[in-house]
């Protein structure tokens, strides 16, 4: 029942979700890199975790697109999963 209420039963509700998440990890991804780019070694550790997090973040959200609705809906919620580990490690690199 939870599931219907994140993505609603429209497959095509699903895919716009998931398009919306691709374009997030693509930015954060991104935002992460050039971060690291001026700061160096400081952060290189997390900050690889970080990046990773986000490169399969946005991978599984593509792939989730040509997915049925139903596996649309458990890919969501693996990247929701993700999604508070990539919080998480932000939030580390914030508080450096």
């Amino acid at each position: 029942m939870k599931k219907a209420k994140l993505l609603g039963s429209e497959p095509r509700r699903s895919r716009e979700w998931l398009r919306t998440e691709e374009t997030r990890a693509a930015v954060i991804r991104k935002r992460l890199k050039s971060i690291e780019k001026r700061y160096g070694r400081r952060f290189r550790g997390i900050m690889d975790d970080a990046v990773k997090l986000a490169g399969t973040i946005e991978h599984l959200a593509r792939f989730g697109q040509s997915r049925s609705a139903e596996e649309a809906v458990e890919i969501a919620f693996d990247i929701e999963l993700l999604s508070s580990l990539l919080e998480a490690e932000i939030d580390q690199i914030l508080a450096s």
